[in-house]
């Protein structure tokens, strides 16, 4: 039997990002372990580029900013 193994930063990607402190949002461009940061002991820190979106044309985007994100793995 064979299954599909993912990465936690490959589900990351793509997935859209909202601050709720510095009213920022856009794409997940990219994520990686930011080991440096520790938010608890079923938590991991990653750092991750954001691209935001204002509106659905490109030129209009601004810059890439970063910004952590934490997650908690789950107890199976």
């Amino acid at each position: 039997m064979s299954a599909l193994v993912y990465t936690t930063s490959a589900l990351l990607e793509g997935k859209y990002y909202r601050s709720r402190s510095r009213r920022l949002e856009g794409i997940i461009q990219e994520a990686e372990i930011a080991p440096e940061i520790y938010y608890g002991e079923n938590d991991t820190a990653y750092r991750v580029r954001v691209r935001p979106q204002f509106g659905d044309n490109p030129k209009s985007w601004g810059k890439d900013f970063w910004a952590v994100v934490a997650v908690r793995k789950e107890n199976v």
